[in-house]
């Protein structure tokens, strides 16, 4: 089962750090408050995302949880 979120579907909270992907390349972006997508604060223009998914948890996130 896939965890990607085509962006015709619904979007991410704007600001929210998360994987987007063209169907080719995968990379970490964000949504602006204008709906732009962005990575390190540039404008994705190499790209243009058709699903996302949410950040993956990483090792230290699991061992701080309760």
């Amino acid at each position: 089962m896939s965890n990607w979120i085509p962006v015709k579907d619904r979007l991410p909270d704007p600001g929210e750090r998360v994987l987007v992907s063209n169907g080719k390349m995968v990379m970490e972006a964000y949504r602006t408050i204008y709906g732009n997508w962005e990575r390190f604060g540039a404008r994705l223009f190499c790209m243009e995302p058709i699903e996302w998914m949410p950040m993956p948890k990483g090792s230290q996130d699991e061992e701080n949880e309760p």
